[in-house]
């Protein structure tokens, strides 16, 4: 019975529809009752031991249920360490935080603290060397560009750079940037939403590798800049806005850039 209800849903109906009162009753309700049919399905597949057929079905899940439902990415997560593919779930995990940090503004670390200690738990249980721990730190590729962190690094971040520069007269400048839709100044927008991923793609693309940067609202990004002078924070803030500009779909959201020197 649980393989047929599975097997019956294919995510929202009535997409022309989807705004009417009665449309989104329905798609919650049986979207909820698909996520729990999924998690007993799990849960009983998981007593006979066929982790792979939960990774199956979770995947297939997740395409169909908002990713912002936690059950589904904990499920898939046990599903690869029960398949002793430990780095998969510590990659998905991180992916996973990163996702609802950059989307949703949301930092769910303390949920998935369970998950973490799972992963950890099926680390190989041996001491590492320091030659082995150099190596592994600087295997990892980094990607070019800035780095962008969630909002406790970024606030862990800013602490250190305060310390820094107080004791060695660097200077650097805390930078706000905040989206807002003309007339609706008030209101999280679908436009706003859609804009901030436009934003995120410019930071990446226009800020230095020394820059951190983080999602700290729904519409706004923090950014931390090492410069010298004021004038080289405002040739990023310039960089920023005239890439911002050129990327912009929405005429109706306006862009504000305000900083002020760490001190």
């Amino acid at each position: 019975m649980l393989t047929a209800a599975n097997n019956i849903y294919h995510g929202e109906f009535l997409s022309l529809f989807a705004q009417h009162s009665w449309v989104m009753f329905r798609n919650n309700y049986y979207g909820n009752l698909y996520v729990k049919c999924v998690n007993i399905m799990c849960y009983h597949l998981n007593t006979k031991g066929r982790f792979e057929d939960i990774l199956n079905i979770c995947n297939r899940a997740l395409e169909l249920s908002p990713p912002t439902d936690e059950t589904l990415h904990k499920q898939k997560i046990f599903a690869l360490l029960n398949l002793n593919r430990v780095q998969a779930a510590l990659d998905y995990y991180y992916s996973i935080l990163a996702m609802f940090n950059t989307n949703y503004g949301l930092d769910i670390t303390d949920s998935m603290t369970d998950v973490y200690e799972a992963i950890l738990s099926h680390m190989p249980n041996q001491y590492q060397t320091l030659s082995s721990l150099d190596e592994t730190l600087g295997s990892k590729k980094t990607l070019s560009g800035s780095f962008y962190c969630n909002f406790d690094i970024f606030q862990n971040i800013y602490q250190i750079n305060l310390r820094s520069a107080r004791r060695a007269k660097s200077r650097f400048y805390l930078v706000l940037l905040t989206l807002k839709e003309v007339g609706e100044e008030s209101i999280i927008t679908e436009n706003l939403k859609s804009e901030m991923e436009i934003l995120h793609e410019v930071m990446q693309k226009k800020l230095r590798t020394n820059d951190v940067y983080t999602k700290s609202s729904i519409c706004q990004y923090s950014l931390i800049v090492n410069s010298p002078n004021e004038a080289g924070a405002r040739v990023v803030k310039d960089r920023i806005i005239d890439g911002y500009q050129k990327k912009k779909k929405k005429k109706s959201v306006i862009l504000n850039v305000d900083f002020k020197e760490i001190i």
